[in-house]
């Protein structure tokens, strides 16, 4: 099926791959503590390596999401939006202002 993401497949942007370094990598480059930072993913391997550099993971289930990933998940958004307001919500939660 054409435009429909597979399991393991490189993001692309105009049709091009796209290269993301893992949040590890980013985490270190950035001024913000991994701490207080919340990776936004659609399969266990987002999310394990959002723990992995010590920020929270959230889910966003796609067509190459498992089951299994989901009921894992500490924290599932339905879309995008919602993942934002879950951020948002998870901000507030540690008395951060927004």
């Amino acid at each position: 099926m054409t435009g429909v993401p597979t399991r393991g497949s490189a993001p692309r942007l105009f049709g091009s791959p796209v290269h993301r370094p893992p949040p590890t990598a980013r985490a270190a480059g950035s001024a913000v503590p991994a701490r207080h930072a919340v990776v936004i993913g659609d399969i266990g391997a987002d999310l394990a390596a959002a723990r992995g550099a010590g920020a929270r993971g959230v889910l966003v289930p796609t067509p190459v999401t498992r089951h299994e990933e989901i009921t894992a998940a500490d924290h599932v958004a339905d879309d995008r939006l919602g993942a934002v307001r879950l951020v948002l919500g998870l901000a507030t939660e540690r008395g951060a202002t927004v």
